[in-house]
């Protein structure tokens, strides 16, 4: 036994635990949307933890369980995000920087793992998987939030199973998946079975109630408001291809002409995001000029509705900041409707501070970094009639915010009918990125129970329904079009999740917080008053006498 009570193990056991801890940083990543499985693996999702588990349970120190974790939290992030290092002059903030904050992220979650894996059966699951959920949720919030690779997402393809996500979100089906690698570890433990009958008996209740529930949600009529012709254009450009801004107008312009002269004038017109790199306030002269064949302006008016597109906006003329928007266009040009981007990509989009004067000349002066992307400041719906004369209202969540429950969520109590997405992932270069970004979309349909329409530069562009299924879709990385008739519903009462939000995620985390405050208030009491002085003067930290 080592001085804080633990069982010391050999140098040998130690690397068994961090090959066990690698182990699980490779399968975690391998279980999502991936190069190997380009869906996801279900059956990944429920044994991906299992060597971690067994690995923290025998780690002798909270020290030990620290480095597991830099080592899970680096492997990890740079298997499941690799593809962040195609990010250009920026990937070194990107990926180092995720790698890097994942590896401390993880060295500060490992502990808290580790000492709840000290506690009795059958609590030790349940704690597992509560202090895991709260995690998932910690790493998903806030200016540094990157909700990518949470486990829910190796089954975003069981369409039953994910249902719940109306009730507790997304990380109600990670506690559930993770609840489920732990009692699967416990068994690889050889627990004793007589003390697993209660967590492995709720386990199989909550299981067979998800998928009962999925069902009977997948069965449940959400009443039809009406539905949008909607044209979606995908150009493919390459973002970071120098000089090539005009040409991909061009030929944005082009599918998009292509695709409303047969037929009756759509409704809506939706392009991706960052495709007007100029701001059009500024320069009108520009657009009124070019592309060469048909300037910008001039295709704008022979449009027949207005243009939802992604482009720079100038909110200051004076200091030029400008923030990642959605804008609106009328046949003149004229930005009737827009909505600025709020989670900007840390340390690629924004940088702490960068609207302060002394951090801008600090960046520019030292780093030769001139620019960037200032945060929107509010949420702000658009507005489309639709041929029967309906007004509809919709969000425009952009690039990664719909991988966000809260804004989404936000969106809808403010009273959105649906959202669009307006994304640019060709930098990613790879078809499992965008996979791993539609996994993570899907749930904000479910979540919300409202049509989901995804417009991208490169992929997945796409239509979800309420119950996350996706109805339409282009192949990636192909230039092409959607037009296809959106089904727009309206719920007779508002999911659980949306009156709620992320309460059970929420009570995972504060509740296993105080569960270790408890057990930790505990054994110091405890060790209080079994440390006392022997007869002779000796300590006795075992409430007996130091026989001589």
């Amino acid at each position: 036994m080592n001085s804080s009570g633990y069982t010391t193990v050999s140098g040998r056991q130690r690397l068994h635990h961090a090959a066990a801890a690698a182990f699980s940083a490779l399968l975690l990543p391998l279980s999502l949307p991936s190069p190997l499985f380009e869906l996801g693996s279900p059956l990944l999702g429920i044994v991906a933890l299992i060597p971690l588990y067994l690995a923290l349970a025998g780690t002798d120190s909270v020290r030990s369980a620290a480095r597991l974790g830099v080592l899970f939290g680096a492997l990890s992030t740079t298997t499941g995000s690799f593809w962040l290092a195609f990010f250009q002059d920026f990937s070194v903030w990107t990926l180092g920087g995720a790698v890097a904050g994942y590896a401390v992220y993880n060295a500060l979650l490992f502990p808290f793992l580790h000492r709840s894996l000290q506690a009795r059966l059958p609590w030790r699951p349940l704690w597992f998987a509560a202090i895991w959920t709260g995690y998932e949720l910690l790493k998903s919030i806030g200016f540094l939030g990157y909700p990518w690779g949470l486990i829910a997402y190796s089954w975003n393809e069981v369409i039953p199973f994910i249902q719940i996500a109306d009730l507790f979100g997304v990380y109600g089906v990670s506690f559930l998946l993770v609840l489920t690698n732990a009692v699967l570890a416990e068994f690889c433990r050889e627990s004793k079975l007589s003390l697993l009958q209660g967590t492995t008996a709720l386990l199989a209740v909550l299981t067979v109630a998800t998928w009962l529930y999925g069902f009977h949600a997948l069965q449940r009529d959400i009443p039809r408001l009406d539905e949008l012709d909607t044209v979606l254009v995908q150009n493919d450009g390459d973002a970071w291809q120098p000089g090539a801004f005009w040409q991909e107008l061009e030929k944005t312009q082009d599918l998009t002409s292509l695709a409303v002269q047969h037929g009756p004038v759509p409704d809506m017109v939706i392009w991706s995001e960052t495709i007007l790199r100029y701001p059009i306030q500024e320069h009108r002269r520009l657009y009124r000029h070019n592309p060469h064949r048909q300037p910008f302006l001039e295709f704008l008016g022979e449009l027949p509705v207005p243009l939802l597109t992604g482009g720079a906006y100038l909110i200051d003329e004076q200091q030029h900041d400008l923030i990642n928007a959605a804008l609106l266009l009328d046949q003149d040009g004229i930005v009737q409707q827009v909505y600025g981007k709020q989670q900007l990509v840390p340390f690629a989009e924004t940088i702490p501070f960068f609207e302060f004067a002394p951090v801008r000349r600090f960046f520019a002066e030292v780093i030769g970094l001139r620019s960037m992307w200032l945060s929107g400041m509010e949420y702000r719906l658009f507005e489309v009639e639709t041929r029967s004369g309906n007004r509809l209202q919709y969000g425009t969540p952009i690039c990664f915010e719909d991988a966000f429950a809260h804004i989404t969520r936000d969106m809808a109590r403010l009273g959105a009918d649906f959202f669009v997405n307006l994304t640019n992932n060709s930098w990613s270069r790879t078809e499992s990125a965008q996979t791993q970004h539609f996994a993570a979309a899907r749930f904000r349909s479910i979540e919300t129970r409202r049509t989901l329409v995804r417009a991208t530069n490169s992929g997945l562009t796409s239509v979800v329904d309420p119950w996350g299924r996706l109805s339409a879709s282009l192949p990636m990385f192909t230039p092409t079009v959607l037009r296809t008739d959106v089904p727009i519903y309206r719920p007779r009462t508002e999911s659980v999740y949306l009156l709620t939000g992320d309460l059970f995620a929420w009570i995972c985390l504060l509740g296993s917080l105080a569960g270790l405050a408890a057990a930790w208030l505990a054994s110091a009491g405890q060790a209080t008053a079994t440390v006392r002085l022997s007869s002779d003067g000796q300590l006795s930290a075992t409430g007996q006498t130091i026989p001589e």
